[in-house]
């Protein structure tokens, strides 16, 4: 699930969000209009995303794996396949 299916769930809008982990709705938007990866936001905006949504922080991010020796999250994965579709 990504970030905004995670917060939908739960009924939390992006500013009830951004209230409880802290982190702005500027960034939760850019997470979940695909403008920015999870894989680039800090850890501890990761863990502070994951914690107000009462997720751990994979489920929040997705599986990690390797490919091409890169390092992908899952959700970040569906991001650049997105974004290649864009382009």
């Amino acid at each position: 699930m990504t970030l905004k299916e995670h917060r939908l769930q739960l009924g939390l809008t992006q500013s009830e969000l951004e209230r409880i982990s802290g982190i702005s709705v500027k960034t939760i938007q850019q997470i979940e209009n695909h403008k920015r990866p999870l894989g680039g936001v800090s850890v501890n905006t990761a863990i502070r995303l994951a914690n107000a949504l009462g997720i751990t922080v994979e489920e929040l991010v997705g599986k990690v794996f390797e490919m091409d020796d890169e390092i992908y999250f899952e959700n970040d994965f569906v991001w650049f396949k997105q974004k290649e579709a864009r382009e």
